[in-house]
């Protein structure tokens, strides 16, 4: 690595940074919302529209009640991560480099996360190295605020990818954020920045997320809690209001002062996405 490197690295206390031998650091610009496309998913980069596309309850997960040794562990897992009156999260990792950090992590011309994160997520080395959060049922979405190292332009040590597994390990989607200008990440040197990207899918089977390559960082993970389509039982159906009701059939329902007839007779999960008022 080069001196100034990717990866954690530990932080006196006069606040300046001792990079070891494996560190790296970054920044983030503001940018206009965007949804793309991407192949068993759709992938958004910003809260914003990730809670329009969930469509029901979300969780706001910072890793701020975890409490391993001071300044953070190196662990490939597993590690309950789940919040005192939160949904259960289950992290591991490909190997013991990985780190849920408290304390500097380097990103290189992206900047640098520092301990005001009060705990994140850290891939630390290796191409092929990865995180894994595993949720303790199917998901409409996840997502979460996310960084990775850029060195010259570069990202430093392979792609940074972004990635939503199914319950038995089969990757339904994963997104190069290098790939696009508008999943790219540029923080610019930056201190604790990040931008948010995020994955829904209408057939509500995500089981994990992944961060892969690139000395990736994340943290303030979100994700869909209602029981929704894809979980079991009968259709849901989402009005315009974001309420979802597990229920296929025909209702009346209050508009103002005017009492109307919903009709969701649908043929299939994704039909119900547009519903008529008669």
């Amino acid at each position: 690595m080069a001196e100034h490197g990717s990866g954690p690295c530990k932080i006196n206390e006069n606040r300046r940074l001792e990079a070891p031998k494996e560190s790296s650091m970054f920044v983030s610009e503001k940018r206009s919302l965007l949804v793309l496309p991407a192949p068993g998913g759709v992938l958004t980069t910003t809260v914003a529209e990730f809670l329009g596309q969930c469509g029901g309850p979300v969780e706001l997960n910072g890793f701020s009640h975890y409490g391993p040794p001071m300044g953070g562990e190196f662990t490939a897992g597993p590690r309950a991560l789940g919040q005192p009156g939160g949904e259960g999260v289950e992290y591991t990792a490909s190997s013991a480099n990985s780190v849920i950090w408290d304390n500097g992590y380097g990103l290189v011309d992206n900047g640098m996360w520092l301990p005001d994160r009060q705990y994140y997520l850290g891939v630390n080395r290796g191409v092929s190295e990865y995180i894994d959060l595993e949720f303790e049922n199917d998901k409409c979405c996840a997502g979460g605020l996310i960084n990775y190292s850029v060195r010259q332009g570069v990202p430093d040590n392979g792609p940074p990818l972004l990635e939503i597994l199914d319950s038995n390990d089969v990757v339904l989607a994963s997104k190069d954020l290098e790939a696009d200008l508008g999943t790219r990440i540029r923080t610019n040197g930056a201190i604790s920045a990040g931008e948010f990207r995020g994955f829904h899918r209408d057939a509500c089977d995500i089981r994990k997320l992944r961060i892969k390559g690139a000395f990736m960082v994340l943290d303030d993970l979100r994700f869909s809690t209602a029981a929704m389509a894809g979980t079991g039982g009968d259709p849901h159906v989402k009005t315009w209001s974001g309420e979802w009701f597990d229920f296929m059939g025909e209702w009346y329902v209050h508009i103002g002062s005017v009492v109307s007839l919903l009709d969701v007779h649908c043929s299939s999960l994704t039909s119900c996405a547009s519903l008529s008022v008669t």
